[in-house]
């Protein structure tokens, strides 16, 4: 009875050990499969990144040049655009507005006194001879060039002094200066022919021998006087207006005396290094003398109309007077 006592014994203590080990390798086999559910859920979770990833880069790649020029401005993209656009146009408005100022400014001093005196200078020599129209230097008389460049010489006068004269005042010119002169206004095209000038002004004798002019003394009073009255400039031409002043032969005292314009002929001049050439001559108006004579400013109509009353009351004076004689010599 012991021996089987002991058998059962043994027995219930092996069932008790592999009980015990079945519930430790249950347990070990509980343990492990969360640890398992979790790695395959970071697999997953790694594919579906890796996935997102795959999936971002690709509209990154789509992003081609092409795509760009396909694409529709935005509002505020084409606002813009048409901000820009007014803003070259104003700017454009504002450089032809400086330019514009630029131009008057020139026009403004191109008009000015002192170039006028100067261009006035220039066609002196042309306006004392009353030289006819002409298109071409080429085309003028010779005896034109050189009665005209002979008063080029008379009016410089830095050169007078250097020439002998004599008792009468006349000088002796060598005909090289006169080609000077004739060079300095017409240009190297014409062609010089020296001879005796019969100006009506002025006489300029030519002796062939000692190559020279006999010019005698500069008269008083001269045909006509220039005044520039308009300045057009395109390059280095000039396009004068200019009045033919008639000389004023009357003793005036008063301060409102007035020009008495002959003509306007238009000159056209050529600046040329220092000096200016003259190109054309031609008529712009024929002035009718007893027009200009009575073209009258207000005050000058008023001085008129107060001397016509001294008049009028000197010889209602002198009238009285001799009426007044009269009866004196009646009762006598």
């Amino acid at each position: 009875m012991n021996d089987t006592q002991k058998n059962n014994e043994h027995t219930d203590n092996l069932s008790n050990v592999l009980s015990k080990l079945n519930q430790t390798e249950s347990s070990s086999t509980q343990s492990t499969e969360p640890a398992d559910a979790q790695n395959n859920e970071g697999k997953e979770h790694a594919k579906d990144s890796s996935e997102a990833a795959v999936q971002e880069e690709k509209p990154k790649k789509a992003h081609h040049p092409a795509s760009y020029k396909k694409r529709k401005l935005s509002r505020k993209e084409f606002f813009t655009a048409i901000l820009g656009i007014v803003v070259c146009f104003f700017v454009v408005i504002g450089i032809i507005s400086t330019a514009t100022f630029a131009v008057n400014t020139a026009n403004e001093w191109i008009n000015s006194t002192k170039l006028k005196e100067e261009m006035a200078y220039v066609v002196f020599p042309l306006v004392i001879i009353d030289a006819p129209e002409f298109d071409s230097p080429e085309k003028l008389d010779s005896s034109v060039i050189i009665s005209s460049s002979i008063w080029k010489l008379i009016l410089e006068d830095s050169t007078k002094d250097k020439y002998i004269k004599d008792d009468v005042g006349g000088m002796t010119v060598p005909d090289t200066d006169v080609e000077y002169y004739v060079r300095m206004l017409y240009g190297n095209d014409v062609e010089i022919v020296h001879q005796t000038i019969s100006d009506s002004a002025v006489e300029m004798s030519y002796d062939a021998e000692s190559k020279s002019y006999r010019v005698e003394s500069t008269p008083v009073l001269l045909p006509y006087t220039p005044r520039v009255d308009e300045i057009h400039q395109e390059g280095d031409i000039y396009t004068l207006k200019v009045s033919y002043i008639l000389p004023d032969v009357t003793w005036s005292l008063s301060s409102n005396h007035k020009e008495i314009v002959e003509k306007v002929m238009e000159f056209k001049v050529k600046k040329v290094d220092d000096h200016y050439q003259i190109l054309s001559l031609s008529m712009l108006e024929v002035m009718d003398a007893e027009s200009s004579e009575n073209a009258q400013t207000p005050d000058e109509a008023s001085t008129d109309t107060k001397n016509e009353f001294l008049e009028e009351t000197a010889e209602s004076s002198q009238e009285s007077s001799v009426s007044s004689e009269e009866q004196t010599s009646t009762e006598n």
